[in-house]
């Protein structure tokens, strides 16, 4: 969760706004909080109020009714520790701020287990996966990971894969759904899908899912403050963190859609029909549908690169993500023009500037994996 984010939560917290959902969202943060370096980027001159706001909300259980007797006792050793764990976490924060980043992990595809404790999940490569406990959760087969439910966890405790620029990765979640993460993407889901609970994922960058069918627990996929809800069907998602849309492109089966800021408010909320693309402007918090060819959107999972329509800046983006290099436009006058073009099996990135340089008259210079347009 960002830091903006947080902090709208608890202004609405505070004026009573917060849906049940909103404060689900704030629990499992606090939750999870002292296991990640989720504030590692926050500044100094907000840690001290986040500290201070956290501890409200813990005392005030937020997602938990409070309860008497001896229940009351146990939740105030709860809060308590929770309290305890806050303060480590932050800690935590200035000490990893002293500490230079490990190049390591920077292009390797990575788990990040519930406790902190990271993985890397080398391409190709065949392992069963443990825990920080040592119960296997998981098989490793070449590039993909097929997780299953680990008997020794009962509750809802989230992990995370992490993609980089440059790979590509499939998971296979403890429910049977199947996921594929394009570049430079994130997934934090469940160890275990809790029985009686909605199962809930969340996305950073793009992905592909064909979602295992259960009528009973549906299947709440969120990313860049959208909510996609669904039951067994088949979709795209692109929710990079730096763009200021998301859009859905729904292939088979049905997905209801709605702004986590007004949920079930219209024009915030839409039901996606297959072969339609939905946008959300993360602005406006503004929802709409279109017929597309679904194909042009799932092309990446074959190593295809497809521009319909691109401006020059976005399609700049996707290649900065697809080949990890650095891209500079000092051709201004490019950045809002649209692009048609089509390049079958990810080809090196000489020959992709070289059509487009061919085609569209464009200047550029490449030195290693910086890229410049002139």
């Amino acid at each position: 969760m960002s830091e903006k984010k947080l902090y709208r939560l608890l202004d609405k917290m505070d004026k009573g706004t917060c849906s049940e959902e909103e404060k689900q969202l704030l629990y499992r943060f606090y939750q999870k909080f002292q296991h990640t370096n989720t504030l590692e980027s926050w500044t100094n001159s907000n840690v001290e109020e986040s500290k201070k706001r956290l501890w409200n909300r813990i005392h005030g259980s937020i997602g938990k009714p409070q309860k008497s007797g001896i229940q009351k006792v146990v939740w105030k050793r709860i809060v308590v520790a929770a309290a305890m764990m806050v303060g480590i976490s932050l800690l935590g924060l200035f000490l990893i701020r002293t500490m230079e980043p490990d190049p390591a992990r920077k292009d390797q595809i990575t788990l990040e287990l519930p406790d902190g404790t990271v993985k890397i999940l080398n391409s190709g490569k065949f392992q069963s996966i443990y825990d920080h406990k040592g119960n296997k959760i998981g098989n490793q087969l070449g590039n993909q990971v097929v997780f299953s439910p680990s008997m020794a966890i009962d509750n809802e405790a989230f992990q995370t894969v992490h993609v980089p620029y440059g790979k590509k990765f499939a998971i296979s979640l403890p429910d049977g759904s199947k996921v594929n993460l394009n570049t430079g993407s994130s997934l934090t889901f469940p160890v275990n899908f809790v029985k009686g609970n909605k199962r809930q994922v969340s996305l950073t960058g793009e992905a592909y899912l064909k979602v295992a069918k259960d009528t009973v627990h549906p299947f709440i996929l969120t990313a860049n403050e959208l909510s996609v809800e669904v039951l067994g069907t088949e979709f795209n998602i692109h929710a990079y963190g730096e763009d200021q849309f998301s859009e859905v492109v729904l292939v088979e089966g049905s997905v209801q859609l709605a702004s986590i800021e007004h949920k079930g408010m219209d024009p915030s909320s839409l039901r996606l029909l297959p072969g339609n693309k939905a946008r959300f402007q993360r602005s406006t918090h503004g929802l709409s549908q279109e017929s597309v060819s679904t194909e042009i959107y799932t092309a990446w999972m074959d190593d295809e690169l497809v521009f319909r329509n691109m401006s020059f800046d976005n399609i700049l983006k996707k290649l900065e993500r697809q080949y990890d290099v650095e891209i500079t436009n000092q051709n201004h006058a490019l950045s809002e023009e649209k692009f048609q073009a089509s390049f079958g099996k990810k080809p090196p990135i000489e020959t992709v500037f070289e059509e487009l340089g061919l085609v569209y008259n464009i200047n550029y210079e490449i030195k290693g994996n910086k890229i410049t347009i002139h």
